[in-house]
């Protein structure tokens, strides 16, 4: 019998740093902490280090930060 080699899928980043996303994005790391803070982008807590999820990354790549993410915040009508 002949074994067949299998093709092992690369593994899909879920998390990232700050320091990672301030260099992709091309903003300081200060920048970044500010806009958690201020609920402008969702992080999580892992093995003690706060991590931006993918959902966020992708969102914040596509609508920018500050979009609406602040708690209580609610559009006028009209």
């Amino acid at each position: 019998m002949k074994k067949m080699a299998t093709a092992l899928a690369a593994p899909v980043r879920t998390l990232f740093g700050f320091a990672e996303l301030a260099a992709r994005w091309n903003v300081s790391k200060d920048t970044l902490r500010l806009a958690a803070e201020a609920g402008h982008m969702k992080t999580v807590y892992l093995g003690g280090r706060r991590l931006i999820p993918i959902t966020e990354v992708t969102r914040v790549e596509s609508e920018g930060l500050g979009r609406g993410r602040k708690r209580g915040w609610k559009k006028r009508a009209g």
